[in-house]
């Protein structure tokens, strides 16, 4: 549980993820397992682009709630 607070690289992912699409991009997990602003997140990443890296938490994300949760 938590505040909802992300995390990406030490910044706000407001910050990190400056594109709107990117934010809904990396929300769009949160949202539909129904915990967007239930828990916080804290990622790393480097190389391969804003996108790439955006995609590339995205990824993680899933693959961690799918192990706190089989069932998401």
């Amino acid at each position: 549980t938590g505040t909802g607070k992300i995390i990406v690289n030490d910044r706000e992912m407001e910050a990190y993820f400056p594109v709107p699409e990117l934010q809904v991009m990396f929300k769009a997990v949160l949202t539909a397992v129904g915990l967007e602003g239930a828990i916080d997140i804290i990622a790393q990443t480097h190389g391969g682009g804003i996108h790439g890296q955006a995609e590339s938490v995205r990824l993680g994300l899933s693959r961690a709630l799918i192990i706190l949760n089989p069932t998401y």
